[in-house]
């Protein structure tokens, strides 16, 4: 149970960070999606298409055109 939640809080400082440290939209929508695909193996989590979906979406709001 504390090996769990040690890791729990480990995962979830390094997301925060990463995000913290993402420079532009682009890469924020590029670390949400690696971070949805390492959830995809948590039993209940999500799945890779429902990844890909929020990537694209993400994508196509937050991202500039080039």
């Amino acid at each position: 149970m504390i090996k769990t939640t040690l890791k729990t809080m480990m995962f979830l400082a390094v997301a925060v960070s990463g995000f913290a440290f993402a420079a532009n939209t682009c890469e924020f929508c590029d670390l949400k999606y690696q971070q949805c695909l390492r959830a995809t193996h948590n039993p209940g989590g999500p799945t890779s298409a429902q990844c890909d979906l929020q990537y694209r979406l993400c994508r196509e709001t937050d991202c500039p055109s080039p």
